[in-house]
Parts: C-alpha cells; structure tokens; sequence
C-alpha cells in the first residue's frame, strides 16, 4: 500500500468519474422523471459534489506507513514499561511502611529502589531492541506482586475471616397445596363438562323442538292445500253444476212444448226415434235434397244418427216432437219445413221442385 494523499491524478479521476455521474443524474430527472430544467440540473450539481468528494475520501486519503506503525508499536511498548516499573515502586513503598523496624524498612526501600531502577533500565533497553527488531510489540502481562513483610493486622483478619457456607433455603412441603390445586382444577375440568353436557344437550333439545315445529309447520300447510284445493274443486264442480242447471233451464225455457203435453221438457219432448250408428251399405241419402237442410244442418243430423229419407218419412208426432227440441241451432226445423212430407216423396223415387233444383245444382 502507498500513500495517494498528494496525487493529483486520484483526485483527477475521482471528481471526473464523479461529474460523469452528476450528468447522468441530470439526464436522467429529465427524460425519466421529468423534472424541470432547473431542478434536474441543481440535484444533479448535488451529486458531482457528493459523489466527488465520497471518491477522494475512498480512493485518495492519505494511507499510514510501515514506519509510523513502527514507531506508533514503540511507544506502545515504552508506556507498558513505565507503567509496570511505577507499579513496582508503588509497592516497594507500601512494604517499607509495614515494616517493624525503621532500619530495616530504610534499607529494603533502598533496595527496592535499586531493583527498580535496574528492573525499569532492562526493560528499557529491551523494549528498544525489540522496538528495532519488529514492528508490533506485544506487553507481557505484569507479574504478581508480593509484600516482603506480612503487613500489620493480617493475621488478625485472615482468623477473623472464619467459614462461610451458602445453604438453600429448606424446601417447603407444597404437596398439601399441589394436591389442593389438582382437585381444584379437577373439579373445575368437571364442572366445565357438565356445563358443555347441559349445553349441548340444550342445543339437541331446541334443534329437536325446531325440526318438530317444521314438521308439524309442513303438515299444517299441507292440510290447507289440500283443504284449499278441496274448497276449490268444491266451489268448481258447484259452479259447474249451477251453469249446467241454467243451462238446462235456459233451454227448457227456450224450447217449446213440440209434443203438446202442457210440459216444457227440453230435450226430452216427445219420444226419441230409431237412429243408426252409421250409413246402411250404398252410402247416405243426400239429405240436402230436403227443403230446409242444407250442409251444416245435415251434418247435425248425421251426427244424431239420420242418414236416409225413410228414416225421417218414419217420424211420427212424437218422434218429431223429439227431433225438433233436439236439432241444435235448428230446433223446430223439422216440423216448419215439413221433413217427413218431403222424405216419404224422395224415399219412394219421387222427387219435388227443390230436389230437381238441388240435382241440377243451382241450389249448393
């Protein structure tokens, strides 16, 4: 390592490196951040200066030699030996104060002095060749220092010390209080599970009476579906009964009494005749060729079992009393048009006016 502190080339470097990224920083606020001119350019000056002076501290401070750490290692060790050689003055006068007898105080003290002075000119001597030989000097841990002389009332304390022993305290007897505890909290753990028991039991207890109540709730509503439907299948089949009523009312009412019998019997006036379930073999006769049945009206009469002539030349009073109140849409037709008259002509081969006018087709 060699010492930077005094070239100019570092310190060259150091602050261009440092404008470079000052310039960066000024174009970066610019493009990237957006900043104004003034402050990208006063953040990025900022920089230069930090920047420059960080690398002059880092690169270009002054690095120590190996003389300075030499003579820095020297001084270390000058100040240990002084220090050790105080120590043992120090020492050398407590032991010529507890002396008994002032001379032979006076003359260990004089050779107390003398062994430190020759003790603290070794040290010195060697502490400088080492000093010379290497550039860290280690100080040797200072050795134990002993009065010569036992010192006055030594002895009196060391047989005043007496012995002392630690004892621990004697263990209490908690067995009493441990089990005290124990059943305490046993008692408690039972107490808890018969209050979650109770609780639980609650629980089921209320579900039980919820899911019952729903059930008995559901039945409830059932029965009054059902009831309801009831009512109203009840109230339909009675309103269909009382229009089927005026219904039949209203027809014997509107139907005259065709048989003479002083009764109004709708649709059971007179006596009803002989029908057919279908044509004889041959066909149907063309009942159109009748006055007063025209297409629809020979339907209904198909429909109630009339499909030849003799049939209606056959009719007697009654029958025709039958026929009339039964012709729907077309009651009494069969008596003002005179059907049975017309039917005995045509069932014998004869024909009339309106069936020569029907053959020809000038009627349908």
């Amino acid at each position: 390592m060699t010492n930077q502190g005094k070239d100019p080339k570092c310190r060259f470097w150091c602050w261009a490196i440092a404008a470079l990224l000052g310039a960066f920083i000024f174009i970066m606020l610019m493009s990237v951040a957006a900043k104004s001119f003034g402050a990208s350019l006063f953040l990025g000056l900022v920089g230069f200066v930090l920047l420059g002076l960080l690398f002059n501290w880092l690169f270009c401070a002054p690095v120590p030699t190996v003389d300075q750490n030499r003579r820095s290692a020297s001084a270390g060790a000058t100040a240990a030996v002084a220090t050790g050689a105080a120590a043992a003055g120090v020492a050398a006068a407590t032991s010529s104060k507890a002396s008994e007898a002032p001379a032979a105080a006076k003359a260990e003290a004089a050779d107390a002095s003398a062994s430190a002075d020759t003790a603290a000119s070794a040290e010195t001597a060697s502490a400088a060749e080492a000093a010379g030989a290497s550039a860290s000097v280690s100080a040797a841990p200072a050795a134990d220092i002993k009065p010569s002389a036992p010192l006055a009332g030594e002895a009196e304390l060391a047989e005043r010390k007496g012995e002392y022993k630690y004892e621990a305290p004697a263990a209490e007897d908690t067995s009493g209080a441990d089990a005290a505890a124990e059943a305490e909290a046993a008692a408690k753990a039972a107490a808890d599970e018969e209050a979650a028991a109770k609780r639980k039991a609650k629980r089921q207890a209320k579900r039980k009476a919820e899911k019952e109540a729903a059930a008995a709730a559901a039945l409830e509503e059932e029965a009054a579906a059902k009831a309801k439907a009831e009512r109203q299948a009840k109230r339909k089949a009675q309103r269909k009964a009382e229009k089927e009523a005026a219904a039949a009312a209203a027809a014997a009412e509107a139907t005259p009494d065709y048989d003479g019998d002083g009764i109004i019997e709708g649709a059971d006036e007179g006596t009803k005749p002989e029908l057919l379930t279908a044509a004889r073999e041959g066909g149907a006769d063309d009942l159109k060729r009748i006055k007063g049945i025209g297409p629809k009206l020979e339907g209904v009469c198909n429909d109630m079992g009339v499909y030849h002539f003799d049939q209606i030349a056959a009719w007697t009073e009654q029958e025709m009393a039958w026929v009339n109140a039964n012709l729907q849409g077309f009651k009494g037709r069969a008596t003002r048009d005179k059907w049975v008259e017309q039917a005995k002509l045509l069932a014998a081969g004869e024909e009339t006016e309106f069936s020569k006018r029907v053959d020809k087709g000038s009627v349908y």
